[in-house]
């Protein structure tokens, strides 16, 4: 059953996709998506409110560090799980769900690289310019290497150090509570086996 379970969700991932990067809030599948189930209601939403408002925490810490990309985009994930949890989860499909897990996924991916790339030290480069005699320019580059967490860096650097070990774990969370939601629902998304309805068969007539 478990295999089955993992398995539908996989066909649905990668037969939704085109559609998705289009209407990613679920209005292809409005038509046909069944009712939200109970435990997504009653359970998975106070998840979803609160990784909600750990999102909009997040932009603000990185609006300090002065990453707006990086706020723009926790602010808009923000945007879509409220607007997919509110009034009892009304808005919340399955395909939404397969967005926030898909996008979610990714950004894990991607942040677990910043911070495995970065946890053994933060380098920062710089480059100076010397005029010699006559035409000659000399440049010179500095690298400077601090430790993950330094006092001496000040507290927008140790900031920006814990944010890359928060955000990895707010998209996994997010990834995971998307799973579990969409896996809540009765019936996947798409069916890998069309119906076929019975019809006369007609075969060709030979005659001499």
């Amino acid at each position: 059953l478990q295999v089955i379970r993992y398995r539908n969700f996989a066909l649905a991932l990668h037969s939704s996709l085109p559609y998705i990067m289009v209407i990613p809030l679920g209005g292809l599948a409005a038509s046909h998506d069944p009712e939200v189930p109970d435990v997504v209601k009653h359970k998975h939403a106070y998840f979803w409110w609160a990784q909600a408002l750990l999102l909009i925490a997040a932009a603000v810490l990185e609006c300090i560090t002065r990453d707006v990309f990086e706020a723009f985009f926790l602010l808009l994930l923000a945007c879509i799980v409220i607007y997919s949890v509110m009034d009892k989860c009304r808005n919340m499909s399955m395909s939404c769900l397969l967005f926030l897990g898909l996008i979610s996924c990714i950004q894990t991916f991607f942040e677990c690289i910043i911070l495995l790339t970065s946890v053994g030290g933060r380098s920062s480069r710089s480059v100076s310019e010397t005029r010699k005699s006559g035409h000659v320019t000399e440049y010179t580059t500095s690298i400077i290497t601090h430790s993950f967490f330094d006092n001496s860096e000040g507290f927008r650097y140790n900031l920006e150090s814990a944010l890359m070990i928060a955000l990895p774990t707010l998209m996994l969370f997010n990834t995971v509570l998307a799973y579990y939601s969409f896996m809540a629902f009765p019936s996947p998304l798409f069916s890998d086996e069309e119906d076929i309805e019975p019809g006369p068969v007609r075969g060709r007539r030979y005659g001499g």
